[in-house]
């Protein structure tokens, strides 16, 4: 029994490293997005692009509306902290 709860859970610490890895490459993109917008002289924040992507992502995942809801709000907090800080 101990021995499958500790295989359950090394599956579930490769699969946190893949999230954690996925996020790393995803907000390497918000850096470049920050230049790109910078150069445009675009804003950073772009309340309609969120809203398209939560009602994308809430529809598609089996995950409730809540949780999904939550996820990319930080998500999108971080990569705007990315794009608003001074290189």
């Amino acid at each position: 029994m101990k021995n499958e709860l500790k295989t359950f859970r090394g599956k579930i610490d490769k699969i946190d490293n893949k999230i954690l890895a996925l996020l790393e490459k995803r907000f390497g993109f918000a850096g470049k997005i920050k230049k790109y917008k910078l150069k445009n002289h675009l804003p950073i924040e772009d309340k309609k692009r969120e809203k398209e992507i939560l009602a994308s992502k809430i529809k598609k995942a089996s995950l409730s509306d809540n949780f999904t809801r939550k996820l990319f709000n930080l998500i999108f907090d971080e990569s705007k902290r990315i794009q608003r800080d001074i290189d």
